[in-house]
This record gives structure tokens, C-alpha cells and sequence, in this order.
């Protein structure tokens, strides 16, 4: 598995709920879990450049 860190931007595929089909968006690394023995796991945010959309 990759090396990730804390605020490392990284391309991440999103899926559309409407279509079977995805897009890698860019994602901000805000946390990330890596404890002996258990699952890695990294919280991200997605970064988007919409402003005031409804999700």
C-alpha cells in the first residue's frame, strides 16, 4: 500500500449515484489510523470547487 500523510492531497474516484460510472476528484488527508494489527484507515475530504451547492 502507498505511504500517505496527514495533508497530503491525493486523487480519489468518486462514484455518481445516477450513472455507473466515476471520476477521480481530489482529496485532502485529514487523518489517518494505522494501529498494529488493525485495518489502515485515512479520513479524507473532498475538494471541490462548488460553491454553495446542495449535496
Amino acid at each position: 500500500m502507498a505511504s500517505f500523510e496527514v495533508w497530503d492531497v491525493v486523487k480519489v474516484p468518486f462514484p455518481f449515484t445516477n450513472r455507473p460510472v466515476e471520476h477521480h476528484r481530489p482529496a485532502l488527508i485529514v487523518a489517518r489510523h494505522d494501529k498494529a494489527g488493525s485495518p489502515d484507515l485515512l479520513w479524507v475530504l473532498m475538494i471541490t470547487s462548488g460553491t454553495h451547492r446542495r449535496w
